[in-house]
C-alpha cells in the first residue's frame, strides 16, 4: 500500500510594510557570533513581529511585516552579551541591510541570556529551543495545552501526541521534575494555568540515568520542561470551573497548586457527564457517539527536589467512571469461497473506578571532595493500583450469503465482576566514577499481581443450513497471581580515547498461577453444576531469561559507531492440573545483535541517526498448546506445539535538521523489517460461518514506511506567530 499525503497551512494578510531586515553579528573582537537570536517588536505593544537565528557565517534574514508602524526595535540576545536594543525606521524598499552589529561582553558572568525590555519569542542554544511564553498571546482560562498549540513548530494531534519540528516528545516536567508521576505530562497539559508559565523549554529527551550518568540522549525524541513564572511558584494558584446545561448535562472542576522552585503541591478533582472519559486529562472520549459516560476523578501529588538533587515524589489518584453504549454494525466479508455479509447490534454498561498510588526517591550522595564527579545515587520508585469492574453486553449478529440467503443468528449476553491489584517496586545503585563519564549501575525489580472476577455468559448460535441451534450457557470464577522479578547490571568504560565498552547483565524470573473454573448448566438439575474441563485451566506457569550483553562505542569527531551482540536463554513450563496436553516445556537459546551510526554537529543543529536491530518474539503460551479453546462457539483456536520463534531484522533512519537561519526545520524517517518464521493467525471459515483458527510460521514477510516533514515558521503579519507548515509523509507497505 503507498500513500502520499500533503498538508499544507498558510495565513497571510497583505500589508504595504514588508521588507526583508539582514546584517551581521559580531562581537568586539570582530569574532563571528554563530546562533544568536535576532527579533524584532512592535514599537506599539512590543508584541514580537519576527525572529531569526544567526548562521555559522553570524547572518541573519528576517521577513517583517510592520503594516502601517514606520518603526520597530531591533533585538539580539546571546549567551555571555549584553542585550542589543536598537529602534529602526521601516525602509520604503523591500529590503533593509543593517551591517555588522557588534555585541558587547556580559560583565557579569551569567548562565542565561539577560534581556532587557522583553525576552526573545524563541531562543536557541545548541539543541535547546526555549519559547517565550509571554510572547505567545492566550486567553484568561487558557491551559498550557493552549499555549503549546500556539508555538511555532509544536502540533497536538486529537490523541494528545506532541511533536515539535516533526518529533515526538516523550517527556514533559514543571520545573525539572514529573507532575502527578505522570511521563507524558498530561495532567500538567490539561490543567495549569498558561499564565503561570514563563519558558517552555525544548531538549532531546534523556532517561534518569543519562541524566546523571552524562550520557548523551539516544532516544530521537524531545522533552519539554515549563518554567513556572516567579511569584506563581512562592504562591498558592488554582481555578474552579463549574457548568450546567439541558437534559441535566454538568461539569465541574477545581484545581490548586503550589509549584515552589524545587516543590510541588497539587490538588485536582472534577465530576461530569459529558463523556469526558479521561478524568484528569479533561479530554471529551474520541468514541462518545458509541456511548455515555459518567466520570469522577480526584488526585494529590507532592514532589520536593529537581532531577540532579536528592528528591522524593508521591502521588494519588482516584477515578470513577460509568458508561453505557449502544453500536450497530455492517460488514461485508470476502473470502476465496464464499462471501456474505453481517448485520449486528450491541449493547451494554460498565462501572469502575480504579485507585493508583506511587512514590519516587532519588538519593544522591555526593563525594567529600567537591571537584570530583564520583556521585552515587539511590533510586526507589513504587507504584501500586487497584481497580473493581462491572460490566454487562449483549450482542445480536444476523449473517447471509450475498444473494441474501440466511446462514446464521447468533445471540450472547454477558455479566462479569472482577477485581484486581498491582504492586511494582525498582531499585537502582548507580556510580559515577573517573573523569570520562564511567559509571557502574545494579537494579533489582519486583512486580506482584492478584485478580479475581466472577462471569457469568450465554449464547446461541441457530445454524440455518442445519436447522441447528449451538447453545453455550456457563458460569465461571476465576483466580489469577503472578510475579515478576528481574537483576539488572551496567558497567560503561573508556578504555581507550574516545572508545568505550558496555556490558550489561540481565535475568528474570516470571511465574504465575491461573485458575479459571467453568461450570454449563445442567438442565436435569436446573443448576451451574456440570463442571466443563474442555476450557477450564488451573496452570503453574514459570518462565527464565538470561541476557547477557557487550556493546562496543566509538566516538570519531561528530559521528558515533556503536555495535552489540547478545546471547539470551529463556526457559518456560506451563503444567496445567485439568487437561495434560495443554502442558509444555521448552528452551530457547539465540544470539542477537544491533548496530548504529549517529552524526551530530557540534551545534546539534542537524543529528542523523542509523539504527540496525535483530529481535526475536518466542510463542505464547496459547499460541503453543494444541487444545481446542471453544469458549467462543463462533471461532474455534488451537495451538500449534511446532511454533518457531520469529526473528526480526529493523532498520531505522532518521534525520533532523534545524537549518534556522532560513526559519526550516526538517524530520524525516525510514524503516523497513524483514521477519523469519513470523507467527501469524490461520483461519478456515466454513459453510455455517465458523471459524477454526490455529497459528503458523511463514516467510517472506516485511513491510517499509518513511516519512518528511518540513517545517517553515513565518510571522508574515503582526501577530505573536503565524505558521507556514507542509507536512508530507509517504507510507508504503508490503
Amino acid at each position: 500500500m503507498k500513500t502520499l499525503l500533503l498538508f499544507l497551512v498558510f495565513t497571510s494578510t497583505l500589508f504595504a510594510q514588508k521588507f526583508t531586515l539582514s546584517g551581521i553579528v559580531k562581537d568586539q573582537d570582530s569574532i563571528i557570533l554563530e546562533g544568536a537570536t535576532v527579533y524584532l517588536q512592535s514599537i506599539k505593544d512590543s508584541i514580537p513581529i519576527s525572529y531569526g537565528i544567526t548562521n555559522k557565517n553570524g547572518e541573519f534574514s528576517l521577513q517583517v511585516n510592520t503594516e502601517d508602524d514606520k518603526k520597530a526595535i531591533f533585538n539580539i540576545a546571546y549567551l555571555g552579551y549584553k542585550p542589543f536594543l536598537e529602534d529602526i525606521n521601516v525602509p520604503n524598499s523591500d529590503k533593509l541591510n543593517i551591517g555588522v552589529v557588534i555585541l558587547e561582553d556580559q560583565v557579569e558572568a551569567l548562565n542565561v541570556v539577560s534581556i532587557i525590555g522583553k525576552a526573545p519569542p524563541v531562543l536557541i542554544k545548541k539543541d535547546t529551543i526555549e519559547y517565550n511564553a509571554d510572547s505567545f498571546k492566550t486567553l484568561p482560562n487558557d491551559r498550557v495545552e493552549d499555549l503549546l498549540k500556539k508555538l511555532p513548530g509544536v502540533e497536538i494531534d486529537l490523541d494528545g501526541s506532541i511533536t515539535v519540528n516533526g518529533v515526538e516528545v516523550e517527556a514533559i516536567n514543571v520545573d525539572g521534575m514529573s507532575f502527578f508521576g505522570e511521563k507524558n505530562g498530561a495532567i500538567a497539559l490539561k490543567n495549569i494555568p498558561s499564565n503561570a508559565v514563563s519558558k517552555v523549554q525544548v531538549t532531546d529527551y534523556k532517561t534518569d540515568m543519562q541524566k546523571f550518568t552524562g550520557e548523551e540522549s539516544d532516544s530521537g525524541t524531545k522533552e519539554i520542561n515549563l518554567k513556572i513564572k516567579k511569584g506563581k511558584n512562592k504562591a498558592y494558584f488554582g481555578d474552579v470551573n463549574l457548568g450546567y446545561g439541558t437534559d441535566e448535562k454538568y461539569q465541574a472542576n477545581a484545581n490548586l497548586f503550589q509549584l515552589i522552585e524545587g516543590k510541588q503541591l497539587g490538588v485536582i478533582m472534577g465530576t461530569n457527564n459529558i463523556n469526558m472519559s479521561r478524568g484528569f486529562n479533561a479530554l471529551p472520549d474520541a468514541n462518545s457517539s458509541n456511548g455515555y459516560i459518567e466520570s469522577d476523578f480526584v488526585g494529590t501529588n507532592f514532589s520536593k527536589g529537581k532531577w540532579d538533587e536528592t528528591r522524593i515524589n508521591a502521588n494519588y489518584k482516584y477515578s470513577a467512571q460509568n458508561s453505557d453504549n449502544e453500536q450497530k454494525s455492517y460488514s461485508e466479508n470476502f473470502l476465496p469461497d464464499l462471501n456474505y455479509i453481517t448485520n449486528s447490534t450491541s449493547s451494554g454498561f460498565n462501572d469502575s473506578d480504579r485507585h493508583d498510588a506511587g512514590s519516587d526517591l532519588k538519593f544522591n550522595i555526593k563525594p567529600k571532595n567537591k571537584a570530583s564527579k564520583n556521585n552515587v545515587r539511590l533510586s526507589n520508585v513504587t507504584n501500586f493500583n487497584a481497580s473493581n469492574n462491572n460490566s454487562f453486553s449483549t450482542v445480536e449478529r444476523t449473517s447471509k450469503y450475498t444473494n441474501g440467503d440466511l446462514v446464521s443468528r447468533y445471540f450472547s449476553e454477558r455479566e462479569s465482576t472482577n477485581s484486581n491489584y498491582n504492586i511494582n517496586n525498582s531499585f537502582d545503585v548507580t556510580s559515577r566514577t573517573g573523569k570520562k563519564r564511567d559509571y557502574f549501575n545494579i537494579g533489582f525489580r519486583t512486580a506482584f499481581n492478584k485478580g479475581d472476577g466472577e462471569r457469568s455468559s450465554y449464547s446461541r448460535n441457530e445454524l440455518e443450513s442445519s436447522n441447528t441451534e449451538i447453545v453455550q450457557d456457563q458460569i465461571s470464577s476465576t483466580n489469577n497471581t503472578g510475579s515478576n522479578i528481574r537483576f539488572n547490571a551496567r558497567w560503561s568504560k573508556e578504555l581507550l580515547p574516545n572508545f568505550r565498552i558496555i556490558p550489561r547483565y540481565n535475568a528474570s524470573v516470571n511465574t504465575s498461577k491461573n485458575e479459571n473454573l467453568i461450570y454449563d448448566y445442567d438442565e436435569d438439575s436446573s443448576a451451574y453444576s456440570s463442571f466443563n474441563n474442555q476450557i477450564s485451566t488451573d496452570s503453574k506457569y514459570i518462565n527464565t531469561t538470561v541476557r547477557p550483553s557487550l556493546r562496543f562505542r566509538y566516538d570519531y569527531k561528530s559521528i558515533r559507531f556503536e555495535l552489540e551482540g547478545a546471547y539470551t536463554n529463556t526457559y518456560r513450563k506451563y503444567q496445567d492440573n485439568i487437561i495434560e496436553a495443554r502442558n509444555f516445556k521448552n528452551d530457547f537459546q539465540y544470539l542477537t545483535y544491533s548496530g548504529r551510526i549517529r552524526y551530530r554537529d557540534s551545534k546539534g543543529y542537524k543529528n542523523i541517526d542509523l539504527r540496525y536491530n535483530q529481535n526475536v518474539n518466542v510463542p505464547s503460551i496459547s499460541q503453543l498448546q494444541p487444545v481446542e479453546n471453544v469458549s467462543n462457539i463462533t471461532n474455534i483456536v488451537k495451538g500449534n506445539p511446532f511454533l518457531e520463534p520469529a526473528i526480526s531484522h529493523d532498520i531505522n533512519f532518521k534525520y533532523q535538521n534545524n537549518i534556522a537561519f532560513n526559519h526550516i526545520n526538517i524530520s524525516a524517517g525510514a524503516k523497513a523489517q524483514f521477519v523469519q518464521d513470523k507467527i501469524i493467525n490461520s483461519t478456515i471459515t466454513d459453510a455455517d460461518l465458523i471459524r477454526y483458527t490455529t497459528f503458523e510460521n511463514i516467510n517472506g514477510d516485511y513491510n517499509m514506511s518513511g516519512n518528511a516533514v518540513p517545517f517553515l515558521n513565518l510571522i508574515l503579519e503582526k501577530t505573536p506567530i503565524l505558521i507556514l507548515m507542509c507536512d508530507l509523509m509517504e507510507t508504503i507497505e508490503i
